[in-house]
């Protein structure tokens, strides 16, 4: 029979080995604590807890140890978070929608007010007619590019903004659910959730604590997770746009400043349970124009 040390050190084994979710001594997840281990706060001692076959978690044993390192829940995202002059396959300015159970055609009907239900093709030819269009001025890139991602369709919208307008948004998530974020460097970065036509929540990525919807607080916990600030006061968080930086008590501006975008998409695959990584890029899409104009 193993002892507790013994029960630890096969659990253990078993982290750091990956176990299948089909193994019936998979170790528990909890979202932001490390696999495996449950952290009792304040102190730094590590309680191992086994799933059963029959799902019930116990716990097998604890030691003191040293915390173990976990991956950065922003890494995925950061190459959405390219500077211009590092020059990212998105730019500095662009939208993706996450939509959850329409097919990617008929998320290319709904920007295209129903006159397009898009083409078959890839993102460079996204970027060529995106080229094409926005030669003309301020309404975007003109098109859109689509694919599906499990129960979402993912929409792409280079050098746009229209997946976070709000009428836009409201005829995108009729019947349906639509998480939206826009990365726009000479305007807002911002992010929408929408069910039916009705903006459930949205804030400004710089500016979490701000937020808006008929329920605002729904992805507080999610929001909370990430380290995002939703809980600040005027008197430290202070912004005066006629200076070139925030006046601030703290250092929340500048992690919302610099972590706004990543911290937004790691925001979206808690809730969509998908991850926009760049290799996303390359597999086919469904483009088809924008009709929304200014």
């Amino acid at each position: 029979m193993l002892g507790d040390e013994g029960h630890l050190a096969r659990a253990a084994r078993m982290v750091a080995s990956g176990s299948k979710s089909g193994d019936p001594l998979t170790p528990a997840y909890q979202p932001g604590e490390p696999l495996g281990c449950q952290r009792s706060q304040g102190n730094s001692a590590l309680r191992t807890v086994i799933r059963h076959p029959d799902d019930r978690m116990v716990s097998v044993g604890s030691a003191t140890m040293t915390p173990m390192t976990t991956t950065d829940p922003l890494a995925p995202f950061q190459w959405l978070n390219a500077s211009e002059s590092q020059a990212g396959p998105l730019g500095v300015i662009f939208s993706i929608a996450f939509v959850r159970n329409l097919d990617p055609s008929e998320v290319v009907r709904r920007f295209s007010k129903g006159d397009d239900s898009g083409q078959e093709s890839d993102f460079e030819e996204l970027k060529d007619r995106i080229v094409e269009f926005k030669s003309g001025g301020g309404d975007g890139g003109g098109h859109v590019g689509v694919f599906r991602a499990g129960a979402w369709s993912v929409a792409i919208e280079p050098y746009g903004w229209w997946a976070t307008d709000r009428d836009v948004l409201a005829e995108l998530s009729r019947d349906c659910e639509v998480l939206a974020i826009t990365r726009h460097d000479y305007a807002e970065h911002s992010l929408a959730y929408a069910i039916d036509a009705t903006i459930v929540t949205g804030h400004q990525l710089w500016y979490p604590h701000i937020r808006w919807g008929c329920d605002p607080d729904r992805l507080n916990d999610h929001m909370r997770e990430l380290g995002m600030q939703l809980d600040m006061t005027d008197d430290e968080y202070i912004y005066d746009a006629d200076e070139d930086e925030p006046e601030s008590n703290s250092d929340a501006w500048d992690i919302s400043r610099s972590t706004g975008v990543p911290r937004a998409f790691a925001l979206a695959a808690k809730v969509t349970g998908v991850s926009f990584t760049a290799d996303m890029l390359d597999q086919p899409l469904l483009i088809g124009p924008i009709a929304h104009r200014r």
